[in-house]
C-alpha cells in the first residue's frame, strides 16, 4: 500500500490569511464600539497581531517595495503618516488620547499596505476579494438576524444600536456586500441576466433596509449605486476610465468640501424644500446640517492648518456644535487633522487612482463595482462623515488589484 503525505499548508499562506483576517476586521468593525464600548480594547490587539503576522513576511515586503508600482503610494503614504504624527504632537490642544489615536492610524495604514503588497506579490488579489466577501457576508446575515428578530437590541438613550454600529454602518455594510458580491459575479463570469435580476432584488431589500431604520442617506445610496452599477454595463472601457481619473475623484471630493457653504442658498429654493420635507420627510435644515455648516469657519478659527487633532472629531463636534459629527466628510477630516492632514489624505487617494487609471483598462473590470462605491460614498460625503478606515482598505485594495497578477497555476 502506498501512503501519500498531504502537501503541508504553507506558513507564507498562513500569516497572510491571519493577517487579511486581522488588518480588514480592525477596518470593517471600525464602529462596534459603539453598541459595544468594550469592543475599544480590542482594536489595538487585532493590530498587533496584524503587525506580527506581517513582519513573517518582512523580507518580500523589503524585496519589492521600491518597484516603480509602489514606489510613489508608499512615499506618499510614508508622508502622510509622518505629517500626521508630527501635527498631532505640535498641536497645543493634543493629549495622550489624540496620540494613541493617531499612532492606532498610523499602524493601520502601513499594516494596510504591506499587507496588499504582499497580497499583490503573492498573486493572491482574487483570493483577498473573495476572503472579503465572505466575511461581508457572514458579517451581514449575523447583524441583520439580531436586528429583526430582535433577540439581542444595543440602545444608547433614545437611539437604537446595531451589532456593527449605527444605522449609516448598517447601510454602508450592505452597499459593501452587494459591490462585493458583484465583483464576484463578474470574476466567475456568472450569468449576466441572472446577476443583473438579483440585482435588482437585491437593491429592493437594500432599499427597504434603508427604510426600516430611518436611513435616508441609505435610500439615497441604494439608488446611487444600482445606476452606477448599470452604467457600468454600457461602456465598459468609457466608464472604467472615468471612474479611475484622478481628476473627476477630486473634483467630486470638491464638491463635498463646497456643498456645506452653498447648501444653505440651495436650500432657499422651492423644489429643493419640496423634495426635503414632502418626499424624504426631513426637516429643511438638513435635520440640523445647516446649524453646523453655518458655524463650521467661525469654530475652526486658529486651527485649521492642524485642526483640533486625529481622533477628537465626535468630542469637538459635540463641543462645538452640538452634534455627533460634522455632517460632511471634508469637514470631519478638516475638523480632526487640518488642512494639513486632510491633503495628505486626498494625495494618497490620488496617487492610488492615477495608479489605476494607467493599468489596463481590460484588466479593470473586475473592480468597477468598486470604482462606483466609492463615488458612492463620496456623493454620500456630502451630508455625512464617509471617509473612514473602510474607506481607506477599498482604495488599497484597488492598489493591489491593478498591482498584483495571479500566480502560475498549480504554485502559490
Amino acid at each position: 500500500m502506498i501512503l501519500r503525505i498531504k502537501k503541508r499548508f504553507p506558513f507564507r499562506n498562513l500569516m497572510l490569511w491571519l493577517a487579511m483576517l486581522f488588518v480588514f476586521s480592525f477596518a470593517l468593525l471600525e464602529h462596534v464600539s459603539i453598541p459595544i464600548p468594550a469592543f475599544s480594547l480590542v482594536k489595538r490587539p487585532l493590530l498587533y497581531a496584524g503587525g506580527l503576522c506581517i513582519l513573517t513576511q518582512v523580507n518580500v515586503l523589503l524585496k519589492n517595495i521600491l518597484k516603480k508600482r509602489y514606489f510613489y503610494v508608499v512615499l506618499v503614504l510614508l508622508i502622510m503618516c509622518v505629517t500626521m504624527v508630527i501635527a498631532t504632537y505640535l498641536n497645543p490642544k493634543g493629549d495622550a488620547a489624540l496620540m494613541r489615536s493617531v499612532q492606532r492610524l498610523v499602524l493601520y495604514l502601513v499594516e494596510l499596505f504591506a499587507l496588499v503588497i504582499l497580497l499583490a506579490e503573492a498573486g493572491w488579489s482574487r483570493r483577498a476579494l473573495r476572503f472579503l466577501y465572505g466575511y461581508l457576508l457572514v458579517l451581514t446575515i449575523l447583524t441583520d438576524t439580531l436586528m429583526l428578530t430582535g433577540i439581542v437590541r444595543f440602545n444608547s438613550g433614545a437611539h437604537e444600536h446595531y451589532l456593527i454600529g449605527t444605522k449609516f454602518t448598517i447601510v454602508y455594510l450592505h452597499m459593501n456586500l452587494i459591490v462585493f458580491w458583484r465583483m464576484k459575479c463578474m470574476d466567475e463570469k456568472n450569468t449576466v441576466y441572472l446577476s443583473r435580476w438579483l440585482l435588482w432584488g437585491a437593491a429592493a431589500m437594500f432599499a427597504w433596509l434603508s427604510l426600516r431604520v430611518s436611513c435616508m442617506t441609505g435610500l439615497i445610496g441604494a439608488c446611487m449605486l444600482i445606476i452606477l452599477l448599470f452604467w457600468q454595463n454600457t461602456g465598459r472601457r468609457e466608464t472604467v476610465k472615468w471612474l479611475s481619473s484622478p481628476v473627476n475623484m477630486n473634483i467630486c471630493l470638491m464638491i463635498s468640501f463646497v456643498f456645506p457653504f452653498v447648501v444653505d442658498s440651495i436650500m432657499s429654493l422651492s423644489v429643493f424644500e419640496y423634495f426635503v420635507e414632502e418626499l424624504l420627510g426631513r426637516n429643511s435644515n438638513l435635520t440640523g446640517r445647516l446649524n453646523i455648516y453655518q458655524v463650521f469657519a467661525d469654530r475652526m478659527a486658529g486651527n485649521w492648518l492642524l485642526g483640533y487633532g486625529y481622533g477628537s472629531g465626535n468630542q469637538m463636534s459635540v463641543k462645538l456644535f452640538g452634534y455627533a459629527n460634522t455632517q460632511n466628510v471634508i469637514l470631519h477630516w478638516i475638523l480632526q487633522t487640518g488642512v494639513l492632514g486632510t491633503t495628505m489624505l486626498i494625495a494618497l487617494l490620488t496617487v492610488i487612482m492615477w495608479r489605476v487609471q494607467r493599468y489596463r483598462l481590460d484588466q479593470t473590470m473586475v473592480i468597477r463595482p468598486l470604482l462606483a462605491l466609492i463615488y458612492v460614498y463620496i456623493a454620500l460625503g456630502t451630508v455625512e462623515p464617509t471617509i473612514d478606515m473602510s474607506f481607506i482598505l477599498w482604495f488599497a485594495l484597488l492598489f493591489m488589484y491593478v498591482n498584483g497578477s495571479e500566480p502560475v497555476k498549480g504554485k502559490t
